[in-house]
């Protein structure tokens, strides 16, 4: 929302010397009343010399500051981080040069705005020699600490009870599934009573999820 300086020496550098008036008109009838702090539009700077006197048009331009969007990115759970640049994070913005920062006065600059870590952030917008900047909250989640103890050891034909609360003791709260493989895509049919073998357990906390393997012999 800056004004425009119509007395600066700037202006009118190279003109003789005498006395300077502004003017809203060519025929210096309507005087502007603070030429020091002025919107966009044409003016008019009357030069008065020795009894003579000359009129000239001066343009002043306000540009508009651009419309900047700010959409916080979906959390996500360590050790993944979180892409700033993604273009659902400024969707809707006008066109323009986008640049991530630290601090909101955009001195310190954001080494890697395509993977952070939790914390406050902020992206400006430059359009046309003006600027905009806001604030994006990225949040990575920790994953919940589950702590896996190998069940001993037992004689055929018995078999393994992996739900038993003593292989997952210490673990943090949450829902615990298990699974026959890493990725978790197959299900384990029958945790309560499983042979020789390795299997997968997993805890959701309800924002991130942990794997870990088992033994069971």
């Amino acid at each position: 929302p800056a004004t425009i300086d119509l007395t600066a020496n700037s202006i009118t550098n190279g003109s003789d010397p005498g006395s300077l008036t502004y003017w809203l008109d060519v025929s210096a009838t309507n005087s502007l009343s603070n030429p020091s702090a002025v919107t966009s539009g044409q003016y008019f700077i009357q030069l008065e010399s020795a009894g003579c006197s000359v009129v000239e048009s001066v343009n002043a331009t306000i540009n508009s500051t651009p419309n900047l969007f700010i959409s916080d990115p979906a959390a996500t759970c360590a050790p993944s981080t979180v892409d700033l640049t993604v273009g659902g994070v400024t969707f809707g913005s006008d066109l323009g040069t986008l640049t991530y920062w630290t601090d909101l006065a955009a001195t310190n600059s954001l080494a890697n705005p395509s993977a952070v870590i939790s914390g406050l952030y902020y992206i400006q917008l430059e359009v046309s020699g003006c600027s905009s900047i806001q604030s994006v909250n990225a949040t990575v989640n920790s994953s919940p600490n589950l702590t896996v103890t190998d069940p001993s050891a037992l004689c055929s034909p018995a078999t393994i009870d992996l739900t038993a609360s003593s292989v997952t003791s210490g673990s943090d709260p949450g829902t615990i599934t298990y699974w026959i493989d890493l990725s978790a895509s197959n299900p384990l049919s029958n945790p309560s009573s499983v042979s020789t073998g390795t299997y997968y357990i997993q805890l959701d906390d309800g924002s991130c999820n942990s794997i870990m393997p088992v033994n069971v012999s």
